[in-house]
């Protein structure tokens, strides 16, 4: 994490309760990136290798300086952790599986952020604007707020899991909370050499403004069920 000197509180951020960190060096947010550990049933999500190679042909142009948002919601019935001074209140999971749990299953659709997590770091008017120049069928995807000049935008989230019930029980143990990250780019202004990657469906979301399917059907969504 980033030593932070200035004090800094949980806001609301078009939606999101959070703490907006702003104006990171991009070489603080790729050693981030390539040392953070990840454990995925798919293995090519382990590999930090495409994403940091993106980073590097534009650190010193759009991807220069990044902001970092923490999702901390109002405490209710929430774990809370503390990390390098900052009170976070984790977002909450529904337990996914069948017991005896050996491997813990976040959603049913790869998705760990809100779908209004990208309007963090952009102002309300560029906002309205995005939304009023897109097409008919774009104006809800949240991939339009992706736009050129802002930018990029580091989500990190802290992680606990209830179970099934939805009695609030903990999930996990206490002393255990998932961490997860994710990451909102700008328009690119450098053109990309077309190259091959297997990929599922969450990589290609991230990729496209072409959705396979409304993500915000799924019952995992922490803005439906847990707020």
């Amino acid at each position: 994490m980033i030593n932070i000197s200035e004090e800094i509180k949980s806001k609301p951020y078009h939606g999101n309760i959070g703490y907006l960190i702003k104006n990171i060096d991009c070489s603080l947010i790729r050693k981030f990136i390539v040392n953070f550990e990840a454990t995925s049933y798919s293995k090519q999500l382990t590999n930090p290798g495409p994403i940091d190679t993106y980073i590097n042909k534009r650190e010193n142009r759009e991807l220069k300086n990044w902001d970092i948002f923490i999702p901390s919601p109002e405490q209710g019935n929430r774990k809370n952790i503390n990390v390098n001074n900052l009170k976070i209140n984790t977002i909450r999971r529904k337990l996914r599986g069948k017991e005896p749990f050996e491997e813990f299953k976040l959603t049913d659709n790869n998705k760990v952020a809100s779908s209004t997590v990208a309007k963090v770091g952009l102002s309300q008017s560029k906002i309205d604007e995005l939304i009023n120049y897109a097409k008919p069928e774009d104006k809800n995807n949240p991939k339009i707020f992706n736009c050129y000049g802002r930018k990029p935008l580091l989500v990190l989230h802290f992680i606990d899991l209830i179970d099934s019930s939805e009695t609030y029980d903990i999930g996990l143990p206490e002393d255990m909370t998932i961490s997860a990250y994710s990451i909102i780019f700008p328009e690119s202004e450098i053109e990309e050499q077309v190259e091959e990657y297997w990929a599922n469906d969450i990589w290609f979301r991230q990729l496209s403004l072409v959705e396979l399917e409304d993500p915000d059907s799924e019952e995992n969504l922490e803005e439906e069920y847990y707020d």
